[in-house]
């Protein structure tokens, strides 16, 4: 793909300044980075005609999440074992933990004061199909790249921060006041 303009943007915020947007974003053409209005410090750089490997090939199929819905109740702590389910609702003050493993759910909604909580090993998979809303906190001890978020939907929020990789193609993907670290990809970030 000799002769294509490739940018690379790498950008943080400065957490104690009500948010911590952080990241790099890859991109052949154009790149676009929207940060809301009250992100106060961005930082970093961008590198124009970085190289890109072409994508080869790609395909993807998924069976849709239709398990038992999975509700942890406030001030409860529930370990999920990898598997299908319907909607999971992690309410206010409660713990949700995740193993490494493939999980499918037809929705997550994560209540602000909720923790979810991902394994200190291995890979963790979440495809989820239809609602992702997460007002919580997420701790991540993987790391960003053992953890794979896919979202079939139109629409995520991620409000208190964020650590993995989250592939969303026709999804526009809000990330509001928190620390995030990891990749996104959506049709609009």
């Amino acid at each position: 793909m000799s002769g294509t303009k490739s940018t690379r943007v790498k950008f943080s915020a400065d957490s104690s300044k009500r948010s911590g947007y952080g990241g790099d974003s890859e991109s052949q053409g154009s790149a676009r980075v929207c940060v809301p209005a009250r992100v106060r410090l961005i930082a970093g750089t961008i590198q124009e005609h970085a190289v890109l490997d072409p994508l080869k090939s790609f395909a993807w199929s998924e069976a849709r999440g239709t398990g038992p819905i999975a509700t942890v109740k406030s001030d409860q702590v529930s370990t999920l074992q990898p598997g299908t389910y319907g909607a999971v609702k992690v309410s206010a003050r409660s713990r949700l933990k995740l193993q490494s493993g493939v999980y499918k759910f037809s929705s997550l909604y994560v209540k602000s004061g909720a923790t979810v909580e991902l394994p200190a090993s291995g890979r963790v998979v979440v495809n989820i199909f239809d609602d992702w809303e997460s007002k919580g906190t997420w701790l991540n001890q993987t790391g960003a790249g053992n953890t794979l978020f896919v979202f079939f939907g139109d629409e995520i929020l991620l409000a208190r921060g964020f650590v993995g990789t989250v592939v969303a193609s026709s999804a526009q993907i809000q990330l509001e006041t928190g620390s995030y670290n990891g990749a996104f990809f959506g049709k609009e970030v």
